[in-house]
């Protein structure tokens, strides 16, 4: 089988565009000014790509107001992120991003395009996956992930217990989540399945640890009490979460 892993003309147009937009946007002045204020991140330039350009929502399809593009598109953009070390919330993003087309979430995927921040609340110094998982999807159950010999969620150090109502809380912490200081969502693995949190709610704190990239700041997320929302459930309780993609 051949695989051409080079760029088409049309996403190498998307990269002079983009390339063009962070080179007016994002010169390197205004990143050292980000990066040594006490924002997290350039809300204005991350209005600009997310909401004006819709570049945060590539790979969201069209339905869901998104651009209905792929992941090629995606790695594009963050390569010309990466060139201007632009200071937003992208990757993370994009890795949510990722998540919910698995899980189908048609709620949070029109978050993303709507140009919100979804971070995914794993320890950043979490190694790559040792492990294989399969995704389970179908009609007759509730879609989950089947997980082998992992504990990335144990890492995360949250547990579900549940309120007097049967509703899902979290209690406990995840340290050095990238991304996470302006997420409206966080997805957050516990107890053997992911949780979407909403972090206006009462009992969410986001506390800045230092970082040795000053443009991907990274904070600590504790939870007490916290109101989620099932996404996907695993094989079985405190498991690491990998990836095939």
């Amino acid at each position: 089988m051949n695989l051409d892993l080079r760029y088409t003309e049309d996403q190498e147009l998307l990269r002079d565009s983009v390339r063009a937009m962070l080179a007016d946007h994002a010169p390197w002045t205004r990143v050292l000014k980000v990066a040594e204020s006490p924002e997290p991140d350039d809300a204005d330039l991350w209005r600009l790509l997310a909401v004006e350009t819709g570049l945060a929502a590539l790979a969201v399809p069209e339905h869901l107001g998104g651009a209905g593009g792929g992941f090629a598109e995606t790695a594009v953009v963050l390569e010309e992120l990466g060139r201007a070390c632009a200071p937003v919330p992208y990757l993370g993003t994009t890795v949510a991003t990722r998540a919910l087309l698995h899980l189908g979430d048609t709620d949070l995927l029109r978050t993303v395009a709507a140009g919100e921040v979804i971070a995914l609340a794993l320890p950043f110094s979490a190694g790559p996956p040792r492990d294989d998982r399969e995704f389970v999807s179908k009609p007759e159950v509730q879609p989950h992930f089947v997980t082998r010999n992992s504990d990335l969620a144990a890492r995360s150090e949250v547990e579900v217990t549940l309120s007097g109502d049967g509703e899902p809380l979290l209690n406990g912490a995840v340290h050095s989540v990238a991304e996470a200081l302006r997420a409206r969502v966080l997805l957050v693995p516990a107890g053997g399945g992911l949780y979407a949190v909403d972090t206006s709610a009462a009992g969410v704190r986001r506390e800045q640890v230092v970082s040795l990239d000053e443009t991907r700041p990274l904070c600590d997320v504790s939870l007490w009490n916290v109101p989620a929302r099932l996404l996907a459930s695993g094989s079985g309780r405190r498991r690491r979460w990998t990836r095939r993609w």
